[in-house]
């Protein structure tokens, strides 16, 4: 594959076709830590590619707005340090330093922060300085932003992919000790020299200092060693391609023409002209590190070089030496490119903001050496990887045997160096340079290379080498990772290969052209990547490696187990397909296609891929620290550090460090950690005391550290405080001067929750009431397994006892409950305080359903109904047995902290109805099917309730106020009645999976009811009744028709499944709240719920975002798909087609011919054409047209033969052949018959068949009978004929259709049959061979439709006025042949039709059918269904989102009005203070949620307006690792 630009990088076809490349999604490689556990064997790294311009119209680059955001510096650019110049091999960034990509000026714009006018403590300083701080002060702020820029996602794979000329290089030895080369302290960047002189050397000069001339004609390879045999320069060539030289022009033309217009625009400054590598222009993209950058980023220029350097990069010539390059590097250099990929992947997975140049190049930077005279001095390039190797392409116009040499100073040698040629040297520690060109002449080059400075970052742990020593024991710690220089150098020099062990990996056995080599016949490690949905709504992936075999095109040689398989894109081989997935059943048959291109191969695995077994042999020195704490540790003084004056004996285990104090200094620490633990040293180990026994008292009702007059100590002096640390036993003081308050508050003020309001004995801090309240969200762990497990932590010996305050700490968590409860809903700032609270009022409201006051508009009561069903409130009921609750205790004694107040309705009044109410209703037999929630008494044996019913939010999942209550034994009619009335206005859709019972005669049970429980006189009109859809298949036919949500106006992709769901959330604590009393479970569910709810509130928009991402595309999708079938069954006949578009307001009528009556009509036609004189016929009993008809004919039968003649086997018995032989004679002699008449219509077949006499062996069914349509072009036909022809296929082709669509529906009603009614192994295999029967029809039918299809084709070319024939007729793919309800693979609301049940053309048999009308009806019904729930659903997500916003906005505004008072706290200005604060951070908290909201939801208005591709709506935000949701 020649046009292929050389690896590096491989991008996974799977991904790449997910993923536009003008405009793609960016995923973080750190999004694998969302709960994805990647593949052992290999990381994949997703990385961001710098955008590169496209040509318009004009030939102008042009830049989507993505990658005008990833490549939109600051105007000014940062200037250069003092290695910043170019070279040839250009190894370090000639004009800038690098920071992270840089977002656009208008966002936030860092940039103009960095160019504003100097503060004032600034003026004065030099403007060096200023251009410094600015330069941090971007970077600072292009790190605080990250990158912005949405561009393609990148699979970070190494893949060797060299296209060279021969088995292995020769070799060049030089008089060399590698390890004696300039290298810097730790190996990681070369040593920085001096140019010799100010001007570069001469050919001549170089041979009079004794240096050698290599002549090199720039392909053949070459490899320049050391004494060790180690490859330490290549002469690598260029690639086995005769179009090289081309490429190598186009690219010094791109580069050419960019220099010459910056020069016109004076882009360039003089730095870029002059340096220290010579005179010429240079520019350098990509990623670096050094020159006192505290961390790596990207190269950053002007926006107008930017632009210039980018149109370069984007070159197709310029990307393919890029992939050559690396390809090249991998090729000769495969342990320091493994080494390369090692680092660089580390770093990229720390950085995902990092932008590379190209996806096939592994190099980070590049650097473009624009000329027009590229000669360098003798220099090194120190910044680069020491062991590092550069690669170099030259271009231009100039004589390589007269200039342009590369001089190897410290090898004494001059090589000249043609243009297009690449050489590959390490120019960190290896001085080098060029010889001048010719007056006239034009040098340019390119080079790849990475800076030491990113190795070292990551070596480091991703800091610098200061920030590493500034740690403690970071000195220790940088010589532990660094070693002597000795060991690093003896490291690297490992790293080279020697040319011995390329040989024998290189060495291949090659084939006809000796300059073609073949790869290793080993596995290939195929990577499989999974994509799945992580639940905070991002896309997350997973890989793992399978092995397969190469293809057979790729010929054996001979291979070294040491080297890597390789993939040779750009040598041509023979190959033979392979199926790969017999070996690989899981892999993508598309992606098998482009195998040989995405050859790849798992990097060498690691010690730390695996930290657990890097862990095991350090586990004793863990064992060892462990035990260390046991002792005093290096604090073994004797006297106390802090006074000096007592033996230091305590160690406190909540404090860091682990000093020993005195008891006096331990106490007078703590006085503001009282519940610390302490350990005493009894001078051979550590005892439990506590800091009661040491003398500490806590005195409560007065500041820490202030005491009071009267104290007043405990009842009985034996306080026990719940801590997160344990269970702990004080001494408290309670204030008891003339200010004291009472003692529940003052332990309320010290923030310890007291267990009674009278004299306290215990109390909880709230540190560890809101610890388990959060963990008994998350992981429903109930008090007892908490209070027990803190129990533990102070004791876990069981020798002292504990004192016990179990049930006090229920008791405090119930209590604690239920005032969070009433403080979040603003019963703190209500002068009625607790006593004053609405029935609901504590509960969380769901913000995207209609709340009136809240968030509907005002005037939606009098929107016509075809718009106010947009306001409708969706509710699904629902019952769960599982919520169960033994006879355990009873009201009076554990009553409901807050009753009604929530969730629950009210208990009494609940039990009050069912009593009233309950045997009033007369529940009737179910009329549907058996359903066990209506008709079944579940037992009900030692319970008080046998579950619990709820009406929840159907659409949203959120649990409505005063909407659960208990069941006694089923789901009986009167536990399910309305609890609440809503507004008279609002229509409600209810779902239920009894909805089909439930609401007969609801209207007649309502009439019982009380008045409160009513809806208005006109409620029957605005509520709709519909069963969940996961529920309806168990219902009745009438059912599933009726209460469908596919079928039913106004209620979008509703699925009624909301409450199913959210006992997944609650069902974990039946277990403990089955043994509750009726008020703490009461409580406790109340609790659970509302938690619930505020997830759903704070996710809301994200959940919505996600929909509507969804819902657009499928609007699209179904739409189209509706307007299809319409267009198509428009067709159909004027009859009943009317009837459907009265019915449905949407039809149109057309006239359509069947193939009889196209034969009725050319029989007119040939009557009056007889009548006037002017018939064509040539027979005295055969016309033109019956010739044709006869012709179709004699054609059917032939592929009716054949398909019978192929069903006869070897053991096919005498009769069945008889048979088949008799039609074979029959069918014979009419088609003689026909021919004789065929030879006078058309002629010129006589000469033509007597010169072919092989068809008079053929088998009747397989003489070509040689109609208008399959003739050679030089063979002559009468126009007519073929018209006639034409006519007649048009109407065949739709006879085969009807003839496919009937057999398909046979075949739908047989399977049917033989599901529900027959039974028995007899029955079955009568019906299977009715089925095949069928098949084979069906099989004839698209055989027939095909072939007619190919006739039409051939017509069509000769014919005029046939350019829309293959709309009409579009190929019939296997996929195409199915059934009209579906094959069962996709639900009803995605399912799509095929065409040929929307195609129904010429020759419909619709009229005459009544059974494919009905069929055809009932599809179209169906497909408009679907398209108007999904544009309903896209209409009531936008109103959902508004509500959202508005709701949310109300309450800020509601919270912002709270009145400051409260019934029963003094209103001092500490709790007028506390009061107010409360409400501006509640109300700062609506806010930002709607601010949050807001901005995720920008690109929603126009991605639903024009119908953007799905990725579209989602803001790069959302696409990170880090999800905020």
């Amino acid at each position: 594959m020649k046009d292929t630009l050389g690896t590096g990088i491989s991008i996974l076809p799977m991904l790449q076709r997910a993923i536009d490349a003008e405009d793609g999604r960016f995923f973080d490689g750190e999004s694998h830590n969302d709960g994805v556990e990647l593949s052992s064997s290999q990381t994949l790294v997703p990385r961001p590619i710098r955008p590169l311009p496209r040509s318009g119209p004009s030939g102008s680059p042009q830049r989507s707005p993505s990658q005008a955001v990833a490549s939109a510096p600051p105007e000014d650019p940062t200037p250069p340090s003092s290695n910043a110049a170019a070279s040839e091999p250009a190894s370090e960034p000639p004009t800038s330093k690098p920071v992270v990509s840089t977002p656009p000026e208008d966002l936030t714009s860092p940039s103009k922060a960095a160019r504003s006018e100097p503060p004032a403590y600034q003026q004065g300083v030099s403007e060096a300085s200023r251009n410094k701080a600015r330069s941090k002060a971007r970077r600072a702020a292009h790190r605080k932003l990250g990158a912005n820029a949405r561009v393609p996602a990148v699979n970070y794979r190494l893949r060797h992919t060299p296209a060279l000329r021969s088995a292995g290089p020769s070799v060049i030895p030089a008089d060399l000790n590698a390890a004696q080369l300039p290298a810097a302290s730790g190996r990681w960047v070369g040593k920085r020299l001096r140019p010799s002189r100010a001007t570069p050397w001469t050919l001549a000069e170089c041979k009079a200092a004794g240096f050698r001339v290599f002549p090199w004609n720039g392909r053949d390879p070459h490899a320049i060693v050391d004494k060790d045999d180690r490859g330490i320069v290549f002469l690598v060539g260029h690639p086995n391609d005769d179009s090289w030289p081309q490429v190598a022009s186009a690219a010094e033309e791109a580069i050419t023409q960019a220099r010459l217009r910056g020069e016109e625009k004076k882009l360039f400054k003089s730095d870029q002209l002059s340096h220290r590598r010579g005179r010429f222009f240079a520019l350098a993209s990509g990623v670096s590190h050094g020159g006192g950058q505290t961390r790596p980023g990207n190269l950053v220029h002007s926006t107008k070089v930017r632009a210039l350097l980018d149109e370069v990069l984007g070159d197709p010539s310029v990307q393919r030496i890029a992939g050559f390059q690396s390809s090249a590097f991998a090729y000769y250099a495969p342990k320091i490119y493994r080494d390369y990929a090692s680092n660089l992947e580390a770093l990229y997975v720390h950085d995902p903001q990092l932008q590379i140049n190209f996806p096939h190049s592994i190099f980070p930077a590049i650097t473009i050496n624009f000329g027009p005279e590229t000669v360098t001095l003798d220099h090194t390039d120190p910044a680069n990887v020491a062991y590092g190797m550069c690669l170099l392409t030259s271009g231009g116009n100039y004589d390589p045997t007269k200039g342009g040499h590369l001089i190897l100073f410290d090898l004494g040698l001059v090589i000249e160096f043609p243009p297009g040629a690449t050489i590959m040297l390490p120019s960190s520690i290896l001085r080098h340079g060029n010889c001048p060109i010719q007056g006239g002449e034009r040098r340019i080059s390119i080079s790849q290379y990475c800076a030491g400075g990113l190795f070292r970052w990551v070596k480091y742990g991703f800091q610098t080498s200061d920030s590493l020593e500034a740690r403690k024991g970071g000195k220790d710690l940088k010589r532990k990772l660094e070693g002597d220089d000795e060991g690093r150098t003896k490291e690297a020099l490992n790293l080279f290969s020697k040319v011995s062990e390329l040989s024998s990996t290189l060495g291949a056995t090659m084939d006809d052209d000796p300059s073609r080599l073949t790869p290793p016949p080993q596995p290939i490690q195929v990577p499989l990547t999974r994509y799945h949905a992580l639940p905070s709504g991002n896309l997350g992936w997973s890989t793992h490696y399978s092995s397969i075999h190469a293809s057979p095109g790729k010929r054996v040689r001979s291979s070294s187990p040491s080297f890597e398989p390789h993939a040779w894109e750009d040598t041509p081989a023979a190959h033979h397909s392979v199926d790969v997935t017999d070996s690989a059943p899981w892999l993508d048959p598309a992606y098998a296609e482009h195998l040989d291109a995405t050859m790849v191969a798992p990097r060498p695995r690691r010690a730390t891929d695996n930290p657990l077994k890097c862990w095991i042999p350090d586990r004793d020195s863990f064992v060892a620290e462990d035990m260390r704490w046991d002792g005093r540790g290096e604090y073994t003084e004797e006297l106390c550090p802090m006074c000096g004056l007592h033996e230091a004996k305590i160690r406190c285990e909540d404090c860091e460090g682990g000093q020993l104090l005195c008891s006096g200094c331990t106490v007078a620490g703590h006085r503001q950690n009282s519940l610390h633990r302490v350990k005493a040293w009894n001078k051979t180990f550590f005892e439990k005391i506590t800091l009661k026994d040491l003398g500490l008292r806590i005195q409560l009702g007065h500041r820490v550290g202030e005491g009071c007059s009267n104290p007043k100590v405990a009842y009985g002096d034996d306080f026990v405080v719940v801590h997160v640390n344990g269970v702990h036993e004080v001494a408290v003081d309670f204030c008891n001067c003339e200010t004291a308050q009472l003692s529940f508050v003052q332990l309320l003020r010290h923030r310890w929750y007291p267990a009674t309001v009278s004299q306290p004995k215990s109390a909880a801090t709230f540190a560890v009431l809101k610890h388990f309240h959060l963990l008994t969200f998350e992981s429903k762990a109930s008090c007892f397994e908490f209070y027990h497990a803190l129990t533990r932590l102070s004791d876990n010996t069981g020798i002292p006892k504990i004192k016990d305050r179990y049930s006090a700490f229920m008791r405090m968590v119930r209590e604690y409950r239920h005032i969070k409860m009433l403080k979040r809903s603003g019963r703190g700032h209500d002068p009625a305080g607790a006593a004053g609270t609405a029935a609901g009022e504590l509960a969380v409201l769901c913000p995207a359903c209609p709340q009136p006051g809240l968030n509907l508009p005002s005037g939606w009561q009098n929107e016509p109904p075809e718009k106010r069903w947009i306001y409708r409130l969706f509710l699904g009921i629902d019952a769960n047995f599982r919520l169960k609750r033994k006879h355990v205790s009873n009201s009076i004694v554990d009553p409901a902290l807050g009753d009604g107040m929530s969730y629950f309705v009210k208990r009494d009044e609940f039990i009050n109805f069912l009593n009233t109410f309950g045997t009033l209703v007369i529940q009737d037999p179910s009329t549907c099917s058996n359903h066990k929630a209506v008709d079944a008494e579940r037992s009900a044996k030692g319970l008080a309730a046998t579950g619990v019913g709820t009406i929840d939010c159907a659409r949203h999942d959120v649990k409505r106020p005063q909407s659960v209550g208990d069941l006694q034994r089923s789901e009986r009619l009167s536990h399910l009645s309305p609890s609440e009335s809503p507004s008279e206005s609002i229509e409600l859709v209810v779902s239920y999976d009894i909805a089909c019972q439930w609401s007969i005669h609801i209207w007649k049970r309502m009439e019982k009811y009380p008045r409160r429980l009513h809806l208005d006189a006109e409620g029957r009109q605005h509520i709709v009744f519909l069963v969940p859809k996961f529920h309806l298949p168990a219902h009745i036919m009438a059912c599933q028709t009726v209460f469908s949500f596919n079928y039913n106006w106004g209620v979008g992709r509703t699925d009624g499944e909301a409450p199913e769901r959210g006992w997944s959330h609650i069902n974990p604590v039946a277990t403990s709240t089955r043994e509750m009393g009726p008020g703490s479970r009461q409580d406790t569910l109340d609790d659970h719920f509302g938690d619930w709810n505020w997830k759903k509130t704070t996710l809301m928009g994200v959940s919505l975002l996600r929909k509507i991402q969804n819902a657009v595309a499928e609007r699209s999708e179904q739409v189209f798909r509706y307007h299809q079938l319409e267009q198509g069954l428009d067709e159909a006949g004027e009859g009943e087609v009317r009837a459907w578009k009265i019915e449905l307001e949407e039809w149109l009528q057309d006239h359509t011919l069947t193939l009889d009556a196209v034969r009725r009509e050319l029989a007119v036609q040939d009557a009056k054409d007889l009548a006037h004189g002017n018939a064509y016929i040539l027979h005295e009993t055969v016309s033109a047209s019956q010739f044709m008809t006869m012709g179709l004919d004699l054609e059917e039968h032939q592929r009716r033969l054949g398909i019978d003649a192929g069903e006869l086997t070897s053991h096919s018995t005498d009769y069945q052949n008889t048979r088949i032989q008799v039609r074979r004679n029959v069918l014979r002699r009419k088609i003689d018959a026909w021919i004789e008449i065929q030879h006078l219509y058309m002629p010129a077949l006589s000469l033509h068949r007597s010169k072919n006499t092989s068809d008079q062996d053929e088998m009747p069914e397989k003489i070509p009978l040689m109609l208008p349509s399959s003739l050679k072009r030089q063979l002559p036909c009468d126009v007519r004929l073929q018209e006639m022809e034409w006519r007649l296929r048009k109407s065949q082709a739709n006879d085969a259709l009807d003839e496919l669509r009937e057999g398909l529906r046979l075949q739908a009603y047989l399977y049917i049959d033989k599901d529900r009614f027959q039974r028995g192994q007899h029955h079955n295999t009568r019906s299977r061979n009715i089925i095949d029967r069928v098949k084979v029809k069906i099989k004839a039918a698209s055989l027939k439709y095909r072939v007619v299809r190919v006739a039409l084709g051939h017509l069509a070319g000769i014919l005029s006025g046939t350019s829309s024939w293959e709309v009409s007729f579009p190929v019939l793919a296997e996929a195409d042949i199915s059934q009209l309800s579906g094959d069962g693979s996709q639900s009803e609301g995605h399912r799509s039709v095929s065409w040929i049940w929307s195609r129904l053309g010429d020759g419909s048999q619709l009229a005459n059918n009544q059974g494919m009308k009905d069929a055809l009806r009932i599809e179209f019904c169906k497909s408009k269904a679907r398209a108007d729930r999904w544009s309903e659903e896209v209409q009531l997500l936008l109103e959902e989102m508004r509500r959202v916003l508005q709701f949310f906005e109300s309450m800020a505004v509601k919270w912002d009005r709270r009145p400051a008072a409260m019934c029963f706290v003094s209103k001092d200005s500490a709790s007028v203070e506390a009061l107010r604060a409360y409400a501006a951070r509640q109300a700062s908290q609506y806010r930002r949620m709607r601010g949050h909201c807001q901005h995720i939801w920008r690109f929603v208005p126009e991605y639903v307006a024009l119908g953007l591709d799905v990725e579209d709506v989602i803001p790069p935000e959302l696409n990170g690792h880090d999800d905020g949701e």
